[in-house]
């Protein structure tokens, strides 16, 4: 994978941090999420004084996506985020730099619907967990760690077994399913999304796209989003601009010959410059 120049998350995002405060208990919860029609701005999320749970369960009940967490900052928000999918809008509430995973389903549409989302490291907050070496296990603890190998490797398998022999939707959830497992080490997952990147289903190369970029970070996919936006379909060129913070590729994208895409490349290129 090639490292590209590094571009702060603006993508079709416009979020605006007003005030962040990590003591006491909100005096006013004010959260409200709206879809809307205009392209590249359909979701608008608004929150005054409002605890970071309770914007999270907004996000959750209106965009109708399950969101998983253990545990948050007692955190007290003003904030607008405004963006084309769900995703960005949590990117823009939490910051890109938060760990998390993104599991999309296919649907009737031509795009993926997300339905869960993984907020990893939230468990950490306020944690005092230390971790014993491998070296200074015990002899039983080796076993453990032995076995769960094993059991890794045994879950691997067979869910690359379900991607390999699927139809299109058990290829897309098999791939969101590697992707999603985060023990599963990022080179044999490699493998999977360079095959499922020319997959002949589109909904499958999609997945593979949110792979690459939830599991290495934009910034060192960009080799992969540039072969990515040479495919036929607009859907996907849709999602590479959505991902890119390329300027040369969003300068390419900006005379494809699909709207959709020269729409959303030219919107963020505006923020860029």
């Amino acid at each position: 994978m090639l490292k590209i120049r590094d571009y702060s998350l603006q993508s079709v995002i416009f979020c605006i941090l007003l005030s962040l405060s990590f003591c006491g208990v909100a005096t006013q919860d004010n959260v409200s999420l709206i879809k809307g029609k205009d392209i590249g701005i359909e979701w608008q999320l608004q929150a005054k004084k409002a605890g970071l749970a309770n914007i999270l369960d907004e996000v959750s009940r209106i965009g109708m996506v399950r969101i998983h967490y253990s545990v948050l900052p007692p955190s007290i928000v003003s904030v607008v985020c405004v963006g084309s999918t769900i995703e960005l809008i949590l990117k823009c509430l939490l910051g890109s730099e938060l760990d998390m995973v993104f599991r999309y389903e296919p649907n009737d549409g031509s795009v993926p619907r997300l339905i869960d989302v993984w907020i990893i490291g939230s468990t950490l907050v306020g944690s005092n967990i230390t971790c014993d070496s491998v070296g200074s296990s015990s002899q039983g603890d080796e076993e453990v760690r032995k076995t769960s190998i094993l059991d890794n490797d045994f879950k691997f398998k067979k869910t690359l077994k379900n991607f390999e022999q699927g139809n299109s939707k058990q290829r897309a959830l098999a791939l969101a399913d590697l992707i999603t497992n985060r023990e599963f080490k990022k080179d044999r997952l490699e493998r999977v999304l360079q095959k499922a990147s020319n997959d002949k289903a589109e909904n499958v190369r999609i997945q593979a796209l949110f792979g690459y970029v939830s599991r290495f970070g934009v910034d060192n996919v960009g080799e992969e989003l540039q072969q990515a936006f040479q495919d036929s379909v607009a859907t996907v060129r849709l999602k590479v601009v959505e991902f890119s913070e390329d300027p040369l590729l969003l300068l390419q994208a900006s005379s494809d010959e699909d709207e959709l895409v020269r729409s959303l490349a030219q919107r963020k290129l505006d923020v860029i410059d």
